[in-house]
């Protein structure tokens, strides 16, 4: 098990069946379901176990109908777990592809049917919509090569428990990866094609069921990674090309259909595992080296790595937004980032009203965009140890150099990813997270206003507490509003919308601050409903982009 605390790994407790080929998901509750999968030559498990973080032990849970592996799994947004297709037996002492589809209850711990897929596949992807629906892409027809990949798609409903058909790819694909974008659409990228592995790539349209062209990976790509970051952006790293193991990574972005190379792995791998960590980075580990044993059989990797967009090791300084402090986010034209680094400036600064200067405390800054034009950035405050400032608003969109000024103490460069938006809240300590750095504006039905805080400095505890937001009366309109950064250039201001607790909200204003340079503001009318909700996450999202999480109390 891997903490990211200590960036340590320690040994856990094993299975009780040793397997492979089977398929891990991470249920609701923090527990993780291994399923199904191959045991020895010839002999496949429908056996299940859960593995308990909190008390580090195995237990046998319910067994699949089916043996199977090289299947795929999803978690369904009720917390039951779906798992379709892959290889079982033909009765013969061979295997063969599967058509049917199992679901797993954990308040159960038992497996039923899910009915079966119109076609029979493995190798295929499995992707939850954003309507809770199922797509299943692509993939194997046969046991093994004999036949080409599959175009076909089909969908999967858990409210009727029933299959019906897609659209076709647009290329018939296998050994591909599939993610959810925020918009909702799914990006299909890579795997193997008729003759040859591909570089392609296409996205689905699920309102229109309807699949279009994006842009192409720099080159093929097999069996790798394809996650989504907090940013939005898409990273696909490692895999094989059809010639080799790969050590290479790119990322898509979502805003313009393109792909830029990313900071190479420090491994070349296949078949890793990946995931997000609550810092933004990605966890990569395992996987098939590109070494092998003296008879030529491929050998595993034991190694294990961290990507972050803007922490790669070639960094000397790492810039992230001003708001969120979060790795593998990405700032937008106009926002407020920070750059993190040493030796950055031998005082500590701050602009003095007006219009931000471009040199301050003797440091600047200089922002390549993607399109290789220079700007210098305008600085809000300079240290030794990091450096606020604005993206300039001209910057173009995609992977960016920033630089530090040549009057600086030390010489240094990082990435950055400039997206359109890259909504980000700031909190009331300045850390990115924790209470919401807001106010609540309470008009009344006489029309008289008032402003109250939410949250204020407790000097005797040294440390920012909550105040209470009173909803008051039912003829108080009170609007809750926040502060952040990335969020002006929305494309519409329906396109801003926040989850307070239950409820969902529409803003109702979202665009630049008056007050302060790159600071943006979103006001937000609370529903008389959310009296009660006490201790409640705030969660801004922008044109499908979320922020990382505020918290607010509700009287």
């Amino acid at each position: 098990m891997y903490d990211p605390a200590s960036n340590t790994w320690a040994v856990i407790a094993s299975p009780r069946v040793p397997r492979f080929n089977h398929v891990a998901a991470l249920l609701p509750t923090g527990k993780v379901l291994v399923a199904a999968g191959y045991l020895t030559p010839g002999f496949l498990t429908a056996t299940a176990e859960i593995y308990d973080p909190a008390t580090a032990t195995w237990s046998s849970t319910g067994s699949l109908t089916t043996p199977r592996q090289f299947h795929k799994s999803t978690v369904l947004a009720d917390g039951r777990v779906l798992v379709a297709g892959g290889l079982g037996m033909d009765g013969l002492g061979g295997f063969a592809p599967l058509s049917s589809a199992e679901l797993y209850d954990p308040s159960t711990g038992l497996w039923t049917s899910a009915g079966n897929m119109i076609v029979a596949r493995w190798t295929h992807s499995v992707t939850t919509l954003a309507d809770g629906r199922v797509l299943v892409v692509g993939g194997t027809g046969s046991a093994g090569d004999t036949e080409p990949p599959l175009s076909s798609a089909e969908i999967y409903n858990p409210a009727t428990n029933s299959w019906t058909r897609a659209a076709d790819l647009l290329t018939a694909r296998s050994e591909h990866r599939g993610a959810l974008l925020p918009d909702g659409r799914v990006l299909v990228a890579g795997g193997y094609g008729a003759t040859d592995c591909l570089s392609t790539a296409e996205l689905y349209d699920s309102a229109r069921d309807r699949w279009t062209a994006t842009g192409s990976l720099t080159g093929p790509r097999i069996l790798f990674n394809l996650t989504l970051l907090p940013s939005g952006m898409v990273l696909a790293a490692g895999g094989g090309s059809c010639f080799g193991v790969l050590n290479t990574a790119e990322l898509y972005n979502p805003s313009i259909g393109t792909w830029s190379p990313a900071a190479d792995l420090t491994q070349a791998r296949l078949q890793a595992s990946a995931t997000v960590l609550s810092s933004g980075k990605v966890l990569i580990a395992g996987g098939q080296s590109s070494t092998t044993n003296p008879s030529g059989v491929p050998l595993g990797t034991q190694t294990s790595e961290l990507f972050g967009v803007n922490g790669v090791a070639a960094d000397v300084i790492v810039t992230v937004s001003a708001a969120s402090f979060f790795d593998n986010g990405s700032v937008a034209p106009e926002s407020l980032a920070t750059a993190f680094g040493s030796n950055l400036a031998q005082v500590t600064q701050a602009a003095q009203g007006g219009a931000l200067p471009i040199t301050l405390g003797g440091v600047s800054i200089s922002v390549q965009d993607s399109m290789g034009t220079p700007w210098q950035a305008p600085l809000l405050a300079v240290s030794p140890s990091q450096i606020s400032f604005e993206i300039p608003a001209g910057a173009a969109a995609g992977m960016a150099k920033v630089t530090l000024g040549p009057n600086a103490p030390a010489s240094g460069s990082g990435t950055v990813l400039i997206t359109r938006v890259a909504p980000g809240v700031f909190s009331a300590d300045s850390s990115g997270q924790g209470w919401a750095a807001a106010f609540v504006q309470r008009i009344r039905a006489d029309g008289t206003q008032s402003y109250e805080p939410v949250a204020q400095f407790d000097a005797a505890q040294n440390r920012f507490t909550a105040v209470p937001v009173d909803l008051g009366l039912n003829t108080d309109s009170v609007f809750f509003v926040l502060f952040g950064t990335g969020i002006r250039d929305r494309s519409s201001l329906s396109g801003v919308t926040a989850r307070i607790g239950a409820a969902t909200i529409q803003a109702a204003f979202a665009g630049p601050s008056p007050q302060f340079p790159g600071v943006d503001q979103v006001n937000l009318l609370l529903p008389h409903s959310l009296a009660g909700s006490g201790d409640v996450s705030v969660v801004i999202s922008v044109d499908g982009f979320a922020a990382k999480t505020v918290r607010v109390i509700i009287k």
